[in-house]
């Protein structure tokens, strides 16, 4: 429902402000979906965060020119080192300029923020150690 998406952007506020201070460009999607891009720094062109569905977050990188395999050593590196568990897989998507291959790294909601039901400063906090902590690595490439 639209009130639960409202609150879920406020969520986003340390996540947005982390991406902006390591030079990504952030956007919002349908008020829950985060949309960064140009970062000089990173490995990555783009990067698409959605927790839209419950049962499903997804964290989308598309990587640079010729950086996929970095951008899957980098990924598989920062999920080994979470407490999350997630899935890595490459797919090819459409967009304007043709078919692009991207890295989805797909977990649950849940196993972000945690079952229970937490304050919204918890909540904001996981996020942004979840979502931070694979931009973090994109931009310094390790």
């Amino acid at each position: 429902n639209s009130r639960n998406r409202k609150n879920f952007a406020k969520l986003w506020s340390s996540t947005r402000s982390f991406a902006s201070q390591l030079g990504w460009k952030v956007g919002t999607g349908s008020i829950v979906e985060l949309y960064l891009s140009q970062s000089p720094t990173s490995l990555a062109t783009d990067v698409f965060v959605s927790p839209a569905m419950l049962n499903r977050f997804l964290f989308r990188v598309t990587p640079g020119k010729r950086k996929l395999d970095e951008v899957l050593t980098v990924l598989k590196h920062v999920a080994e080192s979470l407490r999350v568990p997630t899935e890595i897989s490459e797919t090819i998507v459409r967009r304007k300029e043709g078919k692009v291959p991207v890295v989805d790294v797909t977990t649950s909601l849940n196993m972000v923020i945690g079952e229970t039901t937490q304050s919204t400063a918890e909540i904001e906090r996981r996020l942004l150690e979840f979502v931070g902590t694979f931009l973090s690595a994109l931009n310094s490439g390790h």
